[in-house]
């Protein structure tokens, strides 16, 4: 009999973000592995996902009409600026009374956690895989609350901290805050990316928690170019975190002493207004390109020389594999999480001193990999050698990950 797998995201139509590419692989890969899966989501846009998924993948999205439209509006009516800082002031002090919190809370998420319970028991999946904390602690709570009990498993994208412990990610209500990490214990088993991830929490909390690495794909051959481009390659969203300003001020620094060389940024996000800006400001309009989203970055990749990622933090990148699987080496800061466990410094790359000067000593590296012929070769054929070690080989991930949720299921002891 067919295991019947449901994968929930809050948010998946058009986005191009590494969770969710997780997600459609993993959707893909469980077909291919004969399970019958669909997603689940509950976001106010409609339209299909960013990334190939397989046809016989239903997308489920279980917000309703009338509940999308009074979010709309709801935001539109705090478009302007001042009502929108006063709402959040009244909101910040109001949470910092728990009973008020928790009230709070329960009036943004009774109806997600309502049409959560109502697919439960309309669909009585066998196994429910969360994804990340705008989706995994609704999941649980209406898991909780139903006779049909469908094991859950919670998947986590990033490092802890930037999940259970800051501010700027996720909601801010601080109830949530708490109950997102005490759901946990709730879960069947929860994966995270790295084994120091799952050192960060207590002993206590580690029981269900399982290392589940990212797939690197092998690039097809055939996009291979016989001569790169002189391009620094970069992909991610333009936020904060992906920290591209430090990656434009400190190709500005070199840019006269490599000038044949351009940066590729790729990905969208709320900062592309002040990038554009700064790109401007710093002379840099015929050398640093803003490229949008793409579909085609294993081609992008198989053109470029080297990639950079300049990162604050990160779960486990998967534009970092996919690099190596293109031979491209990888720069990033040497306190990044993810990017400091994937980029051996030379051997598949070189990781920037954080400490001092961040935007010279990433510009020093950049230099290093755009003058040195050698040692960018020697990378490159460090980087194809790390993607083809076979640890994080789709069959090897994907087949964990069905060993998984069929230990799941048989209630075997997940301890790794």
């Amino acid at each position: 009999m067919k295991i019947r797998v449901t994968l929930c995201i809050q948010k998946l139509a058009g986005l191009s973000g590494g969770a969710e590419r997780v997600l459609i692989d993993l959707a893909n890969e469980l077909v291919a592995r004969n399970c019958y899966v669909d997603i689940l989501t509950y976001e106010d846009t409609g339209g299909r996902p960013f990334y190939p998924l397989n046809s016989s993948v239903v997308v489920r999205n279980i917000k309703s009409p009338d509940n999308r439209r009074r979010s709309r509006e709801w935001r539109r009516s705090l478009d302007e600026p001042s009502i929108e800082r006063a709402f959040a002031t009244l909101i910040s002090i109001l949470d910092r009374v728990p009973i008020v919190n928790r009230l709070l809370w329960n009036a943004k998420y009774r109806r997600m956690i309502g049409r959560i319970r109502d697919f439960i028991n309309w669909h009585q999946p066998d196994v429910m895989i969360a994804f990340m904390p705008a989706m995994f602690p609704y999941v649980i709570r209406a898991r909780n609350s139903v006779p049909n009990k469908t094991h859950v498993i919670v998947s986590n994208h990033n490092l802890p901290e930037a999940d259970f412990e800051s501010l700027d990610r996720w909601d801010v209500n601080r109830y949530d805050r708490s109950f997102r990490r005490r759901s946990l214990a709730d879960a069947e088993a929860v994966t995270v990316l790295l084994p120091e991830y799952k050192d960060w929490f207590r002993p206590s909390e580690r029981g269900n928690i399982v290392v589940l690495g990212n797939a690197i794909y092998p690039i097809d051959s055939s996009l291979f170019s016989a001569e790169r481009e002189d391009t620094f390659i970069s992909i991610g969203r333009l936020t904060k975190t992906k920290n591209h300003e430090e990656l434009i001020r400190a190709f500005h620094s070199i840019s006269a002493l490599v000038p044949t060389w351009i940066v590729k940024i790729f990905g969208e996000g709320p900062l592309e207004g002040d990038l554009r800006k700064l790109i401007q400001e710093l002379g840099l309009s015929d050398r640093v390109f803003l490229m949008g989203k793409s579909s085609q970055i294993p081609l992008e990749l198989s053109k470029s020389k080297t990639m950079v990622l300049p990162s604050l933090h990160e779960g486990f990148p998967l534009v970092v594999g996919e690099a190596f699987a293109a031979g491209v080496p990888v720069i990033g800061f040497e306190d990044c999480s993810g990017v400091n466990k994937l980029v051996i410094p030379q051997v598949n790359g070189l990781l920037s001193d954080h400490v001092g000067d961040r935007v010279a000593n990433l510009a020093h590296c950049m230099k290093t990999l755009a003058v040195d012929d050698a040692t960018r070769a020697a990378l490159s054929e460090g980087a194809k050698e790390f993607a083809l070690s076979g640890s994080y080989s789709p069959k090897v991930i994907f087949d964990t990950w069905l060993d998984l949720i069929t230990a799941t299921m048989d209630n075997r002891s997940l301890r790794n």
